[in-house]
């Protein structure tokens, strides 16, 4: 026999719809929609068949009416429980056999009572339904959201999920416990409520077959948002920069001089990381002027942007000096020639003493050494005026000669540069000119480099710097001016 179920049971998203066994997803909808229910109060209440007694139910239609006035029965003597055996199949529960109906008595009026036990046990329940709501409430939040083993719960349910009659063996609260006397006595038995079903009178449950319990439900998980796939966006690709070989030039003016002279050393060197002339960093492009006293060998290490190094070497031999000899002044006599004298026709002959002349030294000629001098003359000796500037160098100097041309004090606006120009496109930020015997002459360019847009009227200025590779101490310098 199913037991009739409360109308106001439901699913959390469906009224009209619940499960037939006590799981969290069952509400209530009496009073407050979708109301939670302890697992307790469902298998009583709403699926026990007694949701008369329920408070949510009693809140909306009122405590449970008698039908009948109940009078003092003798309490029937329960059936002794039948044992099922091996070889038997479970033998269904035995029910004691139903109280006979009493004849309406003129004694006293129970009605009273009935409502005033009535309402003090509906008080228990609700008092005992609050404090099984909240202890059920925080035992579920302490359990973690999957239990690792299945909290057994014993509820006689058959293969389809459907309650049948077997008794659950949890204590129904409509039961009263009555204390059995030792001689049969007429006790009056007051049910508390009844309803307009009767209600069979249970006795000892059988022991429970070893039946699988159905998996107790869990609280749904909350949704988990799938992340999009987003697009990944490739690399930019990274040029890898080509660099250029290495090239070195380590000259001298002279390679061997005298004792007490100077050599100029120039080195030139591009698409170099790092430049060091004698150990110590210096630009790309330089020069440097030595004087030593013994033959020395220099050295210009250069790093490239691979980091490989490479090294030159310049030896610059030293001869002793050679003494100059100073002319020593020979005196040479010359004797005059000796007077030899000649008889004269005159009887008297008188001799007249010559005085012996003085000897005068002669000085020996001394050799005239050829003149030894470096001079040049720039043309014109300044300039002001477009771009780019010419300047014309003379060797007026009485030997060959080369100049090193640099530049100095430069006045430039930002973006600006200037550069010194031999032939075409070679042009540096220094130069040295070809060696040039006495008259020759050479033209030299300064050029320079205006960026687009400048305004009209800028103007730069440059001083260049021409030393003689023969003698480092000359130097003439031109002073030029340009505007854009």
């Amino acid at each position: 026999m199913t037991a009739p179920v409360c109308s106001y049971l439901g699913l959390l998203d469906d009224p009209e719809a619940h499960l037939n066994y006590p799981s969290f997803e069952n509400r209530c909808y009496s009073t407050i929609p979708r109301e939670s229910i302890p697992l307790s109060e469902q298998s009583v209440f709403c699926l026990g068949g007694q949701y008369a007694s329920c408070p949510r139910y009693m809140a909306v239609h009122g405590p449970p009416q008698a039908d009948q006035t109940i009078e003092m029965a003798p309490t029937p003597i329960p059936a002794a429980p039948v044992v099922p055996t091996a070889s038997s199949a479970p033998a269904p529960p035995t029910y004691a056999a139903p109280a006979p109906a009493t004849q309406p008595s003129t004694g006293r009026d129970w009605s009273l009572a009935v409502i005033l036990g009535g309402m003090l046990i509906g008080i228990l329940l609700c008092v005992g339904s609050v404090a099984g709501y909240f202890s059920l409430r925080a035992l579920v939040s302490a359990l973690p959201a999957t239990p690792t083993q299945p909290v057994v719960v014993v509820i006689p349910v058959g293969p389809s999920l459907t309650p049948t009659s077997t008794p659950t063996p949890q204590e129904s609260p409509t039961i009263t416990p009555v204390t059995q006397p030792t001689t049969p006595t007429p006790t009056p038995t007051v049910d508390m409520f009844a309803t307009n079903t009767p209600t069979p009178d249970l006795v000892n449950p059988p022991p429970a077959t070893a039946t699988r319990p159905p998996a107790t439900p869990t609280r749904r998980p909350p949704p988990t948002q799938t992340p999009r796939p987003t697009s990944t966006r490739a690399p930019t690709p990274v040029r890898t920069p080509t660099y250029g070989p290495v090239t070195i030039s380590f000259t001298a003016s002279r390679t061997t001089i005298i004792d007490g002279q100077c050599t100029i050393i120039t080195w030139r060197v591009t698409n170099a990381k790092e430049v060091y002339y004698q150990g110590r960093g210096v630009n790309g492009s330089g020069n440097s002027e030595e004087c030593p006293k013994e033959t020395t060998t220099y050295t210009l290490k250069v790093i490239d942007r691979r980091n490989v190094t490479t090294t030159k070497t310049l030896q610059i031999k030293v001869n002793p000096g050679t003494p100059t000899v100073t002319p020593t002044h020979t005196a040479t006599v010359t004797p005059w020639p000796t007077a030899t004298p000649t008889a004269t026709p005159t009887p008297t002959v008188t001799r007249t003493a010559t005085p012996t002349p003085t000897p005068t030294a002669t000085p020996t000629p001394t050799a005239t050494p050829t003149p030894f001098y470096v001079e040049w003359s720039a043309s014109p000796s300044s300039y002001e005026g477009p771009n780019p500037a010419s300047i014309i160098f003379t060797n007026t100097g009485l030997v060959a000669d080369s100049l090193l041309l640099s530049l100095s004090d430069r006045q430039l606006p930002a973006g600006w540069d200037v550069k010194i120009c031999l032939v075409g496109d070679d042009c540096g930020p220094t130069k040295t000119t070809p060696t040039l015997d006495p008259g020759g002459v050479v033209s030299v360019t300064v050029r320079f480099t205006i960026p687009p847009g400048a305004p009209a009227g800028a103007s730069g200025s440059v001083r260049l710097r021409a030393n003689s590779v023969k003698d480092f101490g000359f130097l003439l310098a031109v002073s030029i001016k340009v505007q854009a």
